[in-house]
């Protein structure tokens, strides 16, 4: 079915075919089916919907969806772009989209399926995406004022190449998350109870990340300000390396660190709690405590540990370094430890 309106808006209703392409030259795409009735459903297994409100380019068009009342529809396969207003759509079941995006507004997505995406994308505005069960994307981003990101995969696992948003982002899963890297200009939050991967970070504020009953693997992140908080199941968790303007505070069952550092004013804290603790070089603006409630802190060869006051406690399994320097910058005093325990 092929559906146009070339100098108004275009109400769909009940609309079923194959597949399905839509455009509102100079107007809203929306939807009238009665409550519990898809406006669109492209009924072939491949089927696609297409959704076009102006093309390309087009200073016309005025939006997908309403802010009051998403577009409902039901389709293998997707596209949805808008040259002006914001992208609000309700699918029923799994779909693939090769884009949903609004040009210059915000983007609003719930499905009671799986998404499977290729760009997720508002020019000026939020992001809200939410599968029922898993959420796949490749380019995820937000920009404007209102420029936040929000991807959901609510009773499964979220995967997301790269997401980039203008104030905060969030990513939380019912399983696990992965993504590639996350940058926003605010603060990051990402939880996915069994599993998180994140290959590099960057925000702006106050961020956290957990797996409370799995494992977090974080291969780098910057904060410019704000701190870092970062939480693992019984499983622990691994950081290549991490500097957190504000702080860092790590809790979980053991930890691997590459380098982990904080700025001027921020503290460092650690915490093992059914294992043990593994650095090559911790540098805190402020205090550094290191706690291995089971097992034992140690240090690579030449590592370097720094901070204005220092507290190791292992309260089982001891501490052991290989030619560890501990720098207490308010005694002014430098410890070197060669054995394999640190003099007070």
């Amino acid at each position: 079915a092929y559906l146009a309106a070339y100098n108004g808006a275009m109400t769909l209703s009940d609309v079923q075919a194959g597949s399905i392409y839509a455009t509102a030259y100079n107007g809203i795409l929306s939807g009238a089916s009665y409550a519990g009735v898809n406006d669109l459903v492209a009924t072939s297994a491949t089927g696609s919907i297409f959704l076009n409100s102006a093309p390309t380019g087009s200073a016309y068009g005025t939006g997908i969806g309403s802010s009051g009342r998403a577009l409902r529809i039901a389709a293998a396969n997707l596209y949805a772009t808008t040259a002006q207003g914001l992208v609000n759509l309700a699918i029923s079941g799994d779909t693939n989209a090769q884009l949903i995006n609004a040009s210059q507004g915000g983007v609003s997505v719930n499905s009671t399926g799986a998404i499977t995406a290729q760009q997720l994308s508002a020019g000026n505005g939020a992001l809200n995406i939410t599968a029922a069960t898993n959420l796949n994307a490749i380019q995820a981003s937000a920009s404007g004022a209102q420029g936040s990101a929000s991807l959901q995969a609510t009773a499964g696992a979220l995967s997301v190449n790269t997401v980039s948003a203008s104030q905060a982002a969030a990513l939380r899963a019912g399983t696990q998350v992965s993504a590639g890297s996350i940058s926003a200009t605010a603060g990051v939050n990402v939880t996915g109870p069994q599993r998180v991967i994140i290959g590099s970070l960057s925000a702006g504020a106050n961020s956290s990340l957990s797996a409370a009953s799995g494992t977090l693997n974080l291969g780098s992140g910057q904060l410019s300000a704000g701190q870092l908080s970062v939480t693992a199941g019984t499983a622990g968790g691994n950081i290549g390396s991490a500097n957190a303007a504000g702080g860092a505070t790590l809790s979980g069952g053991n930890w691997n660190i590459g380098t982990l550092s904080s700025g001027a004013g921020g503290n460092i804290g650690i915490t093992a709690t059914s294992g043990g603790i593994q650095y090559a070089s911790l540098n805190s603006g402020q205090d550094l405590s290191l706690t291995a409630n089971s097992g034992t802190i140690s240090s690579q060869a030449g590592a370097l540990a720094s901070g204005r006051n220092i507290t190791y406690n292992a309260a089982a399994g001891g501490i052991h370094y290989t030619l560890t320097l501990i720098h207490i910058s308010r005694c002014r005093r430098l410890v070197t430890c060669s054995s394999r325990s640190c003099p007070p």
